[in-house]
């Protein structure tokens, strides 16, 4: 139900293909420019080969195993046009989780598979960064240029395409192949932008509005920085940030310790990547349990008693850019 025109890239398909995208670009209604590669030349040269013939004031990527939704497009730039500081959008790629409610979740990055982008953002930053080569970590960086350029990622929460994921990977790289390709994109990725923060916070707050609304402040940037937050306060805070990279447990005051702990003993069970790796908290009980035995080494722990405000110890650390990994000592 939105005007349109296709930019189709062929990366060097077969003879059934070829006369499949010829006949359909012939004999279709569809305003369809075909730009037809000898060769594969990957995701990422195929899609900046595309840009080229991008006029429009939106462009969306798009993978070849989706399946789109009615009214998708129109409803994605609906969302795009909700905030001038959107820059890009996804669609949701699967079931609505409790707790998505909102027009739009904000994200870390959005995800390659289906991209909606102001032509923008495009005009400040670019297309894909070709030396993630085939693919894999381009969308998390070029999601993250754009919001250092000010833009943000969200997720349309009412928008639903499908993703059959890795179906044309599978067909060109084996399993081992393509885990060397994921490695080695991983590493170019963490040696440019460093590796994120995944952070518990446990705090037992007596606090003033003034203070909740500064530690909403500090909340926000961090998520900006990428950080990923786990909240455990006895405080209703936050209630109008929706990030991906956001999730609080409002817990009454004598049951606080109790629940969070139980998290983080969870958590602990989890493969290093899965993990967090900073606490944070005001917590004397929570502190000293964390260095028994079995939580001993296994994160990096903060203990602050917040009792002239937040510390600079506290707001330093959370405003570390995500491209500075932070080393901390473990308390």
């Amino acid at each position: 139900n939105y005007p349109y025109r296709l930019v189709l890239i062929d990366n060097g398909s077969g003879k059934e293909i070829k006369s499949y995208l010829k006949n359909l670009k012939t004999n279709s209604d569809i305003d369809i420019t075909l730009i037809s590669n000898t060769e594969n030349l990957g995701w990422i040269r195929g899609i900046n080969i595309g840009l080229k013939e991008a006029k429009s004031d939106y462009i969306c990527f798009l993978n070849n195993d989706i399946e789109v939704s009615d009214g998708w497009l129109g409803r994605l730039i609906d969302v795009v046009n909700l905030d001038r500081s959107i820059g890009i959008v996804n669609p949701s790629w699967e079931k609505p989780k409790k707790g998505s409610a909102g027009t739009y979740t904000e994200l870390d990055y959005c995800r390659g598979f289906c991209m909606l982008i102001k032509k923008e953002v495009i005009n400040r930053i670019g297309g894909l960064d070709e030396i993630f080569g085939m693919g894999y970590y381009d969308d998390w960086d070029f999601s993250l240029r754009a919001i250092k350029s000010g833009f943000r990622c969200v997720r349309a929460n009412r928008v639903n395409v499908i993703h059959h994921k890795e179906k044309s990977f599978s067909l060109i790289f084996d399993k081992s192949e393509w885990n060397e390709l994921f490695e080695r994109n991983k590493k170019i990725f963490y040696k440019k932008w460093g590796k994120p923060l995944k952070f518990f916070w446990i705090f037992d707050l007596k606090s003033s509005k003034e203070e909740i609304t500064e530690l909403e402040g500090l909340l926000k940037r961090s998520l900006k920085r990428q950080h990923k937050i786990k909240l455990f306060t006895d405080k209703k805070i936050g209630t109008e940030i929706n990030h991906s990279n956001f999730k609080k447990v409002i817990i009454p005051g004598i049951f606080l310790n109790i629940f969070a702990l139980a998290a983080i003993f969870n958590d602990k069970r989890k493969k290093p990547d899965k993990k967090y790796n900073i606490i944070y908290t005001n917590s004397k009980n929570i502190f000293n349990r964390l260095n028994y035995p079995d939580f001993r080494g296994k994160y990096k722990v903060y203990f602050d008693n917040f009792k002239n405000g937040f510390s600079e110890r506290f707001t330093n650390l959370i405003n570390k850019d995500f491209e500075k990994p932070l080393e901390a000592e473990v308390l």
